[in-house]
């Protein structure tokens, strides 16, 4: 089940991020740490005590995610392609 608010957020955050900002560090993934530990299947008590625990696992599988993404993706190719999506009518 989704949480009502994460549709909402997600589309206004889209439509206001600095995608330089968003593009380098953990900015990208910030509220997944907290997303996550909000709406894991545990109890109160399990969240609260293993937060830490569950916070550094995220930043470092997100930071292997992401130095994977940069060595991988074609920039130039990649922002060619989304400008010519605005070029198109449609």
């Amino acid at each position: 089940m989704i949480p009502e608010d994460v549709l909402g957020g997600f589309q206004t955050r889209l439509a206001h991020a600095d995608w330089i900002w968003e593009a380098e560090g953990r900015h990208a993934f910030a509220r997944s740490e907290a997303d996550l530990i909000r709406n894991a299947p545990v109890i109160d008590q399990y969240k609260k005590e293993d937060e830490e625990i569950v916070t550094n696992s995220i930043r470092f599988r997100w930071r292997d995610i992401r130095e994977q993404l940069r060595t991988r993706i074609e920039r130039d190719a990649l922002c060619e392609d989304w400008r010519s999506l605005g070029n198109k009518t449609g």
